[in-house]
């Protein structure tokens, strides 16, 4: 299977990348980031991928076509955009945010039309396009928070903005909302100095209220998302931190 990933020049995007070129059932992968950082050295030279930056003009648009023609899933790892160190978003950031999320499930909606009037796609009629959207585990409705104008409550309203949008395409589609929470990853470097900074953050994030997931973990638990689907179309920090671990168990 062919899988798309949108967000793919962060460390979570990498991570998606590299889990996904390793998993047996997934035969390429079109990787979509937000602007250039050539995050994927190590990857270069895979032929199973293909790697795109945005925006694209007139011919990357025809590649993308062509490169996400048949894919069979798309992870979305593309945030609304944050400024300041308090992580603060404007209503043009997050009208922007929108209308690319709107746009990209519609451009997916319309390759997977296409590719079910191929004779190659009928076989996949019966079988929806999964898309899993990553949110946050701090998303959170306005009635909850004391302030309406808050990151909580517009990626609360964005996360119940995607189901809808993916219902149009009448069942070519089928969404998933994954809430993990702080990612962290395995440190490198002098013991001592790694378990210190493990406790501070680690107490930090429990008094801020903030559920944690290991890298390895919640790309995995995506990747399984993406390929095999879910009996839950909202998933939580839990449940992806036991998604994942199954996971590498059966590795």
């Amino acid at each position: 299977m062919k899988i798309i990933i949108v967000g793919s020049a962060d460390i979570l995007g990498a991570e998606l990348v590299r889990q996904a070129l390793a998993n047996p059932a997934i035969t390429s992968v079109v990787a979509i980031a937000p602007e250039q950082r050539d995050p994927l050295p190590y990857h270069n030279g895979d032929p199973r991928l293909v790697s795109l930056t945005l925006p694209l003009d007139v011919q990357g648009m025809s590649k993308a076509n062509d490169e996400a023609f048949g894919s069979s899933a798309c992870i979305w790892n593309v945030g609304p955009t944050t400024r300041g160190w308090r992580n603060r978003i404007g209503i043009k950031d997050v009208a922007l945010y929108i209308f690319n999320l709107l746009s990209g499930i519609t451009w997916i909606e319309g390759q997977r039309e296409e590719y079910l009037k191929n004779p190659n796609g009928l076989s996949y009629s019966s079988v929806p396009f999964r898309f899993v959207y990553v949110s946050s585990s701090t998303s959170m409705s306005p009635q909850k928070l004391k302030m309406i104008s808050n990151l909580r409550a517009i990626q609360d309203a964005i996360d119940k903005l995607v189901p809808p949008a993916v219902e149009k395409s009448k069942g070519r589609l089928q969404s998933y909302i994954v809430k993990p929470g702080s990612i962290v990853r395995p440190g490198t470097g002098n013991s001592l100095g790694r378990m210190m900074k493990s406790a501070g953050s680690w107490l930090r994030d429990g008094f801020a209220f903030r559920f944690r997931i290991e890298l390895g973990e919640i790309a995995a638990a995506l990747v399984k998302v993406a390929a095999e689907g879910n009996a839950n179309d909202v998933l939580s920090n839990k449940d992806l931190i036991r998604i994942g671990r199954q996971v590498t168990r059966d590795e």
